[in-house]
């Protein structure tokens, strides 16, 4: 029962974290957002505990210190 709850749990989190991401408009052309977002699924999802707050603070670091990509297709 508590394996369910727990998957439907997490399912909605990242659900809602991809609503966002199409509401807010990002562009995962951007190198450096797609970056991003992979890093951020991976760790959440590869880490059985406190997985979704190194997510969150590996997405932050990453924010921060990466510099911004330029491809040939961005606007």
């Amino acid at each position: 029962m508590m394996g369910g709850i727990c998957i439907l749990l997490f399912g909605m989190i990242a659900a809602m974290g991809i609503r966002h991401l199409i509401e807010e408009k990002v562009s995962l052309a951007n190198m450096k957002n797609l970056v991003i977002v992979a890093i951020i699924f991976i760790i959440g999802i590869g880490y059985a505990h406190n997985g979704i707050a190194y997510a969150t603070i590996a997405g932050l670091l990453i924010h921060w210190l990466v510099p911004n990509f330029t491809t040939k297709n961005e606007p």
